[in-house]
């Protein structure tokens, strides 16, 4: 059974539900196949609609060399005037989200399980600051709904389905990042993939490499991380 943590106090903060009829819900969201009928949020909604939103996803579990480009990928593009979306796990998730913090930019994590807890626990503290620097946490499950294996799947449609674009940083063959990458491409949104340069391959990046032979996503490699802006 996981753990779960309240998030701090954060009675300043906005909270509330949307419904897909109502006019702030993500017109990205809309066109999905399977969109939620409601979001819950904690935080600034319009986080996902005032600018674009670029979806940043990877391993929870990858190398140093991933979690310093997750991080410099979401700090570039807040700078660049991007909304940075992930899911708060561990890893690249938490990476991109503190590179987009230090970036001073807007990040918004779609959970696994209802709000008012926060899993990994180990993140209440990160939810609560991108909370406070106008960003949001969303959920598609009522309050107080538990996490399941099934949910992370299915918030991670929410990831790519918000996004103009989804960026792989590092991911094995394994990982839910490959579901998210199928999601982002069945509903026709842009993919860019990092291209680890030979001294940086691990089984860690075996899914990157899966992706780009397929052909569909766009590769990058470190040298573009600078001028992701300019690739998106």
């Amino acid at each position: 059974m996981p753990e779960y943590e309240y998030i701090p106090d954060l009675s300043e903060a906005n909270s509330g539900v949307i419904s897909s009829s109502d006019a702030q819900f993500p017109p990205l969201l809309a066109e999905i196949d399977n969109p939620p009928a409601r979001l819950w949020y904690m935080g600034d909604i319009s986080s996902l609609t005032i600018q674009p939103c670029i979806a940043i996803v990877g391993t929870r579990t990858p190398t140093e060399f991933g979690m310093e480009m997750a991080f410099t990928a979401g700090e570039v593009l807040a700078r660049a005037g991007f909304t940075i979306v992930s899911g708060l796990a561990l890893g690249c998730d938490t990476a991109a989200h503190q590179g987009c913090l230090s970036g001073r930019g807007r990040t918004v994590a779609f959970l696994a399980n209802g709000l008012h807890t926060i899993y990994p626990p180990s993140n209440s503290g990160l939810a609560a600051e991108m909370i406070l620097s106008s960003g949001c946490i969303i959920s598609e499950y009522p309050p107080r709904t538990k996490l399941h294996p099934a949910h992370f799947k299915n918030r991670n449609r929410l990831q790519t389905g918000s996004s103009i674009v989804t960026i792989v940083i590092e991911s094995d063959l394994k990982s839910g990042t490959m579901y998210t990458a199928k999601f982002a491409q069945s509903q026709g949104r842009k993919l860019l993939v990092l291209n680890h340069p030979q001294d940086k391959l691990s089984p860690m990046s075996e899914g990157n490499k899966k992706l780009l032979d397929e052909g569909y996503a766009i590769p990058f490699i470190p040298e573009d991380i600078e001028r992701l802006g300019e690739m998106v």
